[in-house]
């Protein structure tokens, strides 16, 4: 598992635009039914990771208006709770996710959640993108992946 020291993995250098996969209607990446988005390109390598394929920052195929648009008409079910990012490293794609937050702020305001599940801690994102606030997604599931073992 590798750990960045502030203001060396910049995602306007590393992300490619890339997403590994979207999921529309969704109960697995957080609370009530959610359009899942999973980005390209992450560096942590956490050993034992569920998505190691999106570590690279090519898997999958690049990010369009079609797909933002899909998934704008998809959060517009009422069932829908919200966005989930993840992937890959949603902190590594901030030039992909803050324009669709903003997207979905404008539109649904804040009835409906965004989600990310990162491996930066709380702190971490702030320290590298000051000014961003206001995009963060509302709930995040942060921090390292630690390697679980299994008693015996």
């Amino acid at each position: 598992m590798r750990n960045p020291r502030p203001g060396e993995w910049l995602s306007e250098k590393l992300s490619q635009r890339y997403v590994g996969d979207y999921k529309p209607f969704v109960f697995v990446d957080g609370e009530g039914v959610r359009c899942s988005l999973y980005l390209s390109g992450c560096l942590f390598a956490c050993e034992g990771c569920f998505n190691e394929a999106t570590w690279s920052f090519r898997y999958g195929q690049e990010y369009s208006q079609e797909l933002e648009d899909q998934i704008l008409t998809d959060l517009g079910q009422e069932y829908v709770q919200g966005l989930t990012l993840l992937g890959g490293e949603p902190f590594l794609n901030t030039g992909v996710c803050l324009g669709l937050i903003d997207r979905v702020r404008r539109k649904f305001g804040s009835s409906k959640d965004v989600w990310s599940w990162t491996g930066y801690t709380f702190e971490e994102p702030a320290a590298r993108e000051p000014g961003q606030a206001r995009h963060a997604p509302r709930n995040r599931c942060s921090g390292r992946r630690p390697v679980r073992t299994r008693e015996t």
